[in-house]
């Protein structure tokens, strides 16, 4: 479950950065490693999925 949280979090915190910093050059390089954050947690819960056979 705090896979699922902490990737629900991320996911709302680049919302919020990019609402707040839109048309900013900024943004990309503030969003870019919570988006490599997001695609790490996904593999993992991809990979616990399999794991425990919950496909």
């Amino acid at each position: 479950m705090s896979l699922i949280n902490a990737e629900l979090e991320l996911s709302q915190r680049v919302s919020e950065i990019k609402h707040n910093f839109a048309n900013s050059p900024d943004s990309e390089r503030i969003i870019k490693p919570i988006l490599d954050r997001i695609s790490k947690i996904q593999s993992e819960k991809l990979s616990l999925q399999k794991e425990l056979n919950l496909n």
